[in-house]
């Protein structure tokens, strides 16, 4: 089981999903720790719906069990929310296995154009 979050803006969990962007996955475990998902977090998906001014969106997988985590810089949305949002957008290359966001309709592109190494486009097509 999966959840997305919207991350709120000027928080800790901001400032670490923005390192996690800048220095790539090796930030993975550091960032995991930071969030308190390390001990149950199977799968992860990064997504900036843009380069600059970003509104950032974490996809964790791993909650079958875990009914009490709770991050106030974190908001819950659904699976329709995050696509009425979404259509393209960035994610984190290699943070997670993109079987979610293929699950949800994305289609991801080897190359970003984007300027940042440590990013994938996301495209919606379904």
């Amino acid at each position: 089981m999966f959840k997305i979050f919207s991350v709120k803006k000027g928080s800790n969990a901001e400032k670490a999903v923005i390192s996690l962007v800048n220095i790539g996955r090796n930030y993975i475990p550091s960032f995991e720790n930071e969030l308190g998902i390390a001990d149950f977090c199977l799968d992860l998906e990064v997504v900036t719906d843009s380069v600059l001014n970003k509104n950032l969106f974490l996809i964790v997988g791993g909650f079958a069990n875990i009914v009490a985590y709770q991050n106030s810089d974190l908001h819950e949305m659904t699976e329709e929310e995050f696509k009425e949002k979404i259509s393209t957008a960035f994610a984190v290359n290699g943070a997670g296995t993109n079987e979610f966001l293929k699950r949800m309709g994305y289609k991801i592109f080897d190359s970003n154009n984007n300027g940042n190494v440590n990013l994938v486009r996301i495209e919606k097509v379904s």
